[in-house]
């Protein structure tokens, strides 16, 4: 895997699969960590993932008598 197929994976990861930002920062941490320090592979850092960015959801709040 490159630069592009690890960028392609991670934009996946956020739109396809609906996972978090951290979520997403943890694979690219990994992917980095497998290959930096077990592949003896210098890959550098990958820039300009996309993100999708999440609708902040209020919470329902129940007045007394509605609860």
């Amino acid at each position: 895997m490159g630069e592009t197929e690890i960028k392609s994976f991670l934009e996946d990861l956020a739109i396809n699969k609906n996972v978090s930002s951290p979520t997403k920062n943890q694979a690219l941490n990994g992917i980095l960590f497998r290959y930096k320090d077990i592949l003896k592979k210098d890959i550098g850092w990958i820039n300009n993932i996309k993100s999708v960015k999440r609708i902040k959801q209020l919470p329902v709040v129940f007045s007394k008598k509605e609860a």
